[in-house]
């Protein structure tokens, strides 16, 4: 009974493993069908080996999505947990496709390829290449029959020694593919015909995916040989490789065409036949999700008399990926990016704190709502010298970032705000509500002077509710 192995190292890495066999070899090391390879035939050798690489990985993949789950169960609305179930399940796929193993005929005997799928280079079994029979010709041999010297898994007959049973002659297509260049008949067969032990003498010119999409190197998509049969006509070289070996578009893994010559085809997309992650930023009107983030700060005030430290609040609104997903077969999705169908925040903002309104885009209500943070774009304008206000001392001129806009007011007791004139020039009236400035002249917006307002007004002009203390 194959062993699950609890240690197993898979590489989730977009880029083509440096050495797939050491990988494959570390991943099989509890695999019994590895470990009995030459007590079966080969294709029963790729199959099962194939099934043991699978549920190894679907192991691993199930392991990893309960501890995700578990992990992030109160927290599933969460954007950064969306990323991260988008990242897992593409890992997943990549680990998936990575354990398994190419199969195609080895380059140097008649084994599989024990590389991983649509690898670079040439097939490689992995073993020693040796046939593990004895010489066929034991009448020749007094004492024991000696091991067969041919390369694993070939045609014809065991020999110990070329030259002593085999005719040896060059063979008639020598030069074709897969040809091994001598005669392997008996010597002084009757036959004139000198063939190899070759199963097929294939084209051998360079397949026609050499040319296309040339690396650093200068090395193509595919550095394999021909393998249709030297006597069948063809107008394109086509190696034995089966798919397309170049990879997918939108993510590391290969593409899923099955025509190894896919990418000759004119306007040919790269895809690999899985549902993608879309990559792009969200699209839709208001602001996705905002962040509050506290730093520690320290400033002078009061003419450089005196140092005060102080909690700052800052909000950074975030522009969240696009949740929707990108079907099979597909480059692009239909439709805008969202992060979320059903909410995004209203844009607004307080004009003291630059914090941002936490009600829905489009909200029926008439007044924003936010929670506040420190008044950074305010300044203090005090009656005399200085004024001491929960303890600190401030002059006119110093920045009002040390408070916040949800509590100053009530810090401050009955005061008013000083705001541009909203009255055309040389018509404003005082009220209740508004006193005009008479000795300030008018700079920048405020072409009709300054006015003090009340707090009431302050707040209603501002399109903000007062309340919520929430940092």
């Amino acid at each position: 009974m194959d062993v699950v192995y609890e240690d197993a190292i898979f590489s989730v890495s977009n880029k083509p493993d440096k050495d797939p066999v050491t990988t494959l070899r570390t991943l099989c090391k509890g695999s019994l069908t590895y470990q009995n390879r030459h007590q079966m035939t080969e294709d029963d050798f790729i199959r099962d080996l194939g099934g043991y690489l699978n549920r190894l990985a679907e192991n691993r993949i199930d392991l990893v999505e309960k501890w995700i789950n578990i992990n992030t169960i109160r927290f599933q609305k969460c954007s950064e947990v969306q990323e991260l179930y988008a990242s897992f399940r593409s890992q997943a796929q990549t680990i998936r496709s990575q354990t398994i193993v190419c199969g195609m005929m080895c380059e140097q005997c008649g084994r599989r390829c024990f590389h991983t799928q649509r690898h670079l280079g040439g097939h490689h079994c992995d073993t020693d290449h040796l046939c593990q029979n004895f010489c066929s010709y034991s009448d020749d041999h007094s004492e024991f029959t000696p091991q067969c010297i041919l390369p694993a898994l070939h045609a014809g007959s065991h020999v110990c020694d070329q030259m002593k049973h085999l005719c040896r002659e060059p063979c008639q297509l020598e030069g074709r593919g897969n040809c091994s260049g001598n005669c392997m008949k008996p010597i002084n067969h009757l036959d004139g015909e000198h063939v190899c032990d070759a199963r097929k003498h294939t084209c051998g010119q360079i397949c026609a995916l050499a040319s296309l999409h040339l690396d650093e190197l200068g090395t193509g998509a595919c550095r394999g040989k021909c393998d249709i049969d030297h006597n069948q006509p063809h107008e394109q070289h086509q190696c034995e490789r089966s798919g397309c070996p170049l990879q997918c578009a939108l993510c590391g893994r290969m593409c899923g065409s099955l025509d190894h010559l896919h990418g000759l085809q004119h306007g040919s997309v790269h895809l690999c036949g899985d549902e993608h992650r879309c990559d792009q930023k969200c699209e839709m009107p208001g602001v996705c999700e905002v962040k509050s983030q506290p730093l520690s700060v320290e400033e002078t005030y009061n003419g450089q008399l005196e140092t005060f430290q102080y909690t700052m609040f800052t909000q950074q609104a975030r522009r969240l990926h696009c949740a929707i997903p990108i079907p099979a077969g597909k480059l692009t999705h239909d439709g805008l990016h969202e992060h979320s169908r059903e909410l995004h925040y209203c844009e607004a903002r307080c004009p003291q704190c630059d914090y941002y309104c936490i009600l829905p885009l489009g909200h029926p209500e008439q007044e924003h709502e936010t929670s506040h943070g420190n008044m950074k774009n305010t300044k203090w304008l005090m009656e005399g010298d200085h004024a001491v206000i929960s303890g600190r001392r401030y002059a006119t001129g110093d920045n009002g970032v040390t408070m916040l806009c949800s509590v100053v007011c009530s810090e401050l007791g009955r005061h008013s705000h000083r705001a541009p004139c909203k009255a055309l020039m040389g018509h404003c009236s005082s009220s209740g509500d508004v006193e005009h400035i008479l000795n300030e002249p008018p700079t920048g917006r405020a072409t009709s002077g300054f006015d003090w307002i009340s707090h009431k007004l302050f707040w209603e002009r501002s399109g903000l509710q007062r309340s919520r203390v929430n940092r």
